[in-house]
């Protein structure tokens, strides 16, 4: 634990980037005027950035090492806040466009997802120093450091919005909080050596967002290409939900930005639990295959039933099962695939993995948003019928 903790630190500030906006990034884009819509542009746009920049940073880490480019990284996101700082001193018909504080935004997570794709290096950092077979313990400690951060996030997003300067407040906490991570970066040990390093090659853009032919390269091995399918859908899947649960919450409760927080404060204790202590219940009993295969139908239930009209209990009593679909599948992916490629391909394939993702949380939350704006909560019936081709085309993995 002591030799990765730094890494699981690195997750941990991550999530709290990405969850301390959760309760906050809705009432921005409504105190504009603006559509719901842009709330889903706004989370799309980070993911299309972040499609170019994961599977690039991740192969620049097999030939680098890791430690250069997570400083990198770093120093991409601490930007990023700056950015979006920036956006509560722009006028709102600057230079005549409209919404322009929401497109200076925009450009902030532009450049977060360029450079701060780092879950692939850190995920190949992980897979550097774990033997194959604690890796799924291991991914399932990353799991936990996001449902901390799911936990702090939030709350912190929510209460920092609260005063008189408004988002402004969230902006400045996540720029300290960056600023600090970068700093502690510097004292990171390097995880990959020189020997273990792939050969310098010429770097190509547009080579590189030729995601299929990057897939060739493991065209030999059919169990990563069959990872790759379902962690396509999945993402798309979790991309979908996502863009959407905070608008959902905000409309059936009327929750303000501090109740937000405090729910997924909630949500957050049950990622904690089910990460740290239901996946290893799990993965002893059934295996990773398995335990992905139930982590799949418990998230397929969970959202079929979502739209059921329920008192805010059981609705907590649902998330709860979504959570675990989450919980179980999210690691155990991760560690199925760090497990099948070999150390001076892991970057890549870690890279590789987290471009797919990306690339499915482009059009993912602009179409759930468009669904949700057209029929509301029956727009979680439609993802979880996506879901039910992954767990059909699961049965494929698990013949390999």
């Amino acid at each position: 634990m002591k030799k990765v903790f730094p890494i699981l630190c690195l997750y941990f500030v991550n999530g709290i980037s990405f969850f301390i906006l959760i309760p906050v990034l809705p009432f921005i884009v409504q105190s504009y005027g603006a559509s719901k819509i842009w709330y889903s542009i706004l989370i799309a746009s980070f993911s299309a950035a972040q499609f170019i920049g994961s599977a690039w940073l991740g192969k620049l880490s097999d030939i680098y090492g890791r430690k250069k480019i997570l400083i990198l990284s770093q120093a991409g996101t601490l930007l990023s806040w700056l950015i979006f700082s920036g956006a509560y001193f722009v006028d709102q018909n600057f230079l005549g466009l409209a919404f322009a504080p929401l497109l200076v935004i925009g450009i902030s997570r532009l450049t977060d997802g360029l450079t701060g794709g780092n879950n692939s290096v850190a995920g190949a950092y992980i897979a550097d120093l774990i033997p194959p077979k604690e890796r799924p313990q291991y991914f399932g400690y990353v799991g936990a450091a996001f449902g901390l951060a799911m936990i702090i996030g939030p709350t912190l997003g929510g209460f920092s919005s609260s005063f008189s300067i408004g988002y402004l407040g969230t902006a400045l906490v996540a720029t300290l909080i960056s600023f600090v991570t970068l700093l502690s970066l510097f004292g990171l040990k390097e995880s990959l050596s020189v020997q273990h390093r792939a050969p310098h090659t010429k770097f190509s853009l547009l080579q590189h967002l030729q995601l299929w032919k990057k897939i060739r390269h493991f065209s030999n091995n059919k169990f990563v290409l069959n990872i790759f399918n379902i962690n396509g859908t999945f993402s798309f899947v979790m991309s979908g939900y996502s863009s959407i649960i905070a608008l959902y919450i905000i409309d059936l409760f009327q929750f303000t930005p501090k109740e937000l927080g405090f729910f997924f404060l909630a949500s957050g204790v049950f990622m904690m639990i089910n990460q740290t202590f239901v996946l290893k219940l799990f993965l002893k009993k059934f295996g990773p295959l398995k335990t992905l295969m139930l982590g799949q139908l418990a998230l397929f239930v969970g959202l079929l039933l979502f739209t059921i009209p329920v008192n805010i209990g059981v609705f907590v009593g649902l998330y709860y099962f979504i959570n675990l679909g989450i919980s179980l599948s999210f690691p155990t992916i991760k560690s199925l695939l760090s497990h099948a490629v070999d150390q001076t391909k892991q970057g890549e394939a870690s890279g590789l993995n987290e471009s797919i993702s990306s690339i499915m949380a482009v059009f993912s939350p602009i179409l759930t948003g468009f669904l949700y704006v057209t029929i509301g909560g029956y727009t979680f019936v439609i993802i979880a019928l996506i879901l039910l081709f992954e767990i059909f085309y699961f049965q494929t993995l698990r013949r390999l």
